[in-house]
């Protein structure tokens, strides 16, 4: 995920911003891009890359 998060130009948004998808729909996110993806999908990206670092062992690394 990249839209709203701690990247930039040339720089990895942090692992706190990760979230798992298949090879098909993670193509498929960079093909329609992310706004598209998530309402084609019905999910907030950001939200469940919050819920996942959240009940991530290492969250404090996240922050």
């Amino acid at each position: 995920m990249r839209r709203g998060t701690d990247g930039g130009t040339s720089l990895k948004p942090s692992d706190k911003w990760v979230i798992s998808l298949c090879p098909d729909h993670h193509m498929e996110q960079h093909r329609i891009g992310e706004p598209a993806f998530e309402r084609k999908h019905g999910i907030c990206m950001a939200e469940l890359a919050e819920e996942f670092a959240r009940r991530s062992p290492h969250w404090t690394k996240l922050l």
